[in-house]
Formats: structure tokens, sequence, C-alpha cells
């Protein structure tokens, strides 16, 4: 995209920036070389940056903290793991920094977890009984946004514990079938974690769809792959967006976290 070159000074740009919200000191090296591109200017990206660090203007440890805050709250909601995706990805944070700020099991991402969950599930909750019974499409699509925002497991059953998911018409389970519908989601390229839930919603228990899917990573990573390549090509992405719009695809897919890191790991 060709784009007007500026009138201000790339010291005034960045600064007009860092008004906006705190930058990591990658994300800003990274937006100057993507704006010089765009306008076709040359920048000294290294000069101007080094400064703005040293005047305290650009500090990674303040734009993880702001990180943090920013999806702590019910809107922009993100849990351990997808804000240390995106520290790391985004921000260019090492994981070792990341790690002094963000532990994941803290008692707090079970909390916020819990608060979203009960707020999400609010108008269900009208009786005093020890278990609460909610439409099941309703616990499940909550589940699956959970997982997508980046909640552990353990912090997604803390958060959803106490919630009965409630069958509106009973499903009849043939038979046989379970294995039958197991292998058309793979098939459809469905990843682990949506074939699970889908079962769950037809009435199958979980204890036997775990017995059912106990592949090896390798072939969920390979699935993955496969996915990937189908819907954007071969090739590691070219930018960091596109990554993120390829890491958000297999996610929607249901395809785990350590599987998607090794789909990029081979390509």
């Amino acid at each position: 995209m060709n784009r007007k070159p500026l009138k201000i000074s790339w010291r005034a740009w960045c600064l007009y920036k860092l008004g906006k919200r705190d930058y990591s000191e990658f994300e800003m090296r990274q937006d100057l070389l993507r704006r010089a591109a765009e306008s076709e200017q040359t920048v000294d990206v290294d000069a101007i940056v080094d400064k703005l660090v040293a005047e305290g203007m650009i500090d990674d440890t303040r734009y993880i903290e702001s990180q943090i805050g920013l999806h702590a709250g019910t809107f922009g909601l993100k849990g351990p793991k997808e804000l240390e995706r995106k520290l790391r990805i985004k921000g260019g944070i090492s994981p070792a920094l990341i790690s002094s700020y963000i532990d994941p099991e803290d008692r707090k991402w079970y909390d916020l977890a819990r608060d979203y969950s009960q707020k999400a599930l609010s108008r269900e909750m009208n009786t005093a009984d020890s278990e609460i019974e909610v439409s099941e499409k309703l616990f499940f699509n909550l589940k699956n946004r959970l997982y997508r925002k980046g909640f552990t497991r353990s912090q997604i059953d803390f958060a959803l514990e106490g919630f009965k998911p409630k069958r509106e018409v009973e499903v009849e389970v043939k038979p046989g079938s379970l294995q039958r519908m197991i292998e058309n989601r793979m098939a459809a390229g469905k990843g682990p974690y949506d074939i699970s839930q889908f079962l769950k919603q037809k009435g199958f228990d979980g204890t036997e769809i775990q017995a059912q899917m106990q592949f090896p990573d390798e072939v969920w990573i390979e699935l993955a792959v496969k996915e990937r390549e189908k819907r954007f090509g071969q090739g590691r992405p070219k930018t960091a967006k596109d990554k993120r719009k390829q890491i958000d695809f297999l996610r929607r897919r249901g395809y785990l976290f350590e599987h998607i890191n090794s789909v990029f790991e081979q390509c």
C-alpha cells in the first residue's frame, strides 16, 4: 500500500503513537519500518528507537504491564496463554521476561475466567441450587470462547464448575456412531478440541470420547498442517499479522496451542 510521505519527523510520529498507548521496542521498530516502506522513505530506526528507550519513552516492562491491565477486564479479556502469545509475537518480548510477569497458575486467571463465565451465564443463574442447569448450546459456546481467549483447561473447568449443560431435546446415541463421527470430523479438518465439544453436545460421555481420541500428537499436527496449507498455501507467513490470522484460523478449527506451535515450526 502506497502512502504519502510524512510531513512530520519520524520522532514526532513515534511520540504521536506513544501518546495513544505504550509500545514495545520491537513493535515500534516494526511499525517504523512498515510506515517507511509504505511511503518509500528511509528511516534510521536504531537511532530513533534507541533514543526513545534511553529517554524512557519506550519501556518493555511498562508495555507488558499495560497489556496485562488492558486485557484483564471483560472487554478484550485474554487468558495467560493468549496474552503470552501476543506479547511474544506482536510485542517481541522474550519468554524469560514474560514469565516474570505472567504466571499461568496465578489464582487471578481462574477468577477472571470465573467472573467472565458468571456474567455470560447471569440470565440463567436464577436458582439457589449448587448445580445450575444452563442451555447446552450456551454452555459449550462459552467453553469454546474461553479456550480461544487463551485460558487453560483447569481454568475453564474451574470457571464452569457448578454449571450443568441442559439438553433441550434428547438425542439417541447409536452404537458405533462415536468412531464414525470422530473420523468424519477429522476428515473435515477439525481439531481435537472442536471434536470433543461437538461430541459432548451430541450426548456422548466425556470418558468415552477421550478413550476414542487417543491419537498421537503427530496425527493432529499433520491435520493442522494440511488445513493451514489448504487455506493459506505453503511457506511461512510473511508478516506477524498473517501469522496471527493463520493461528486464529487453526484455533477456530479446534487445534490446541501445542499443535499450532508445531505447525509453524515445520513450515
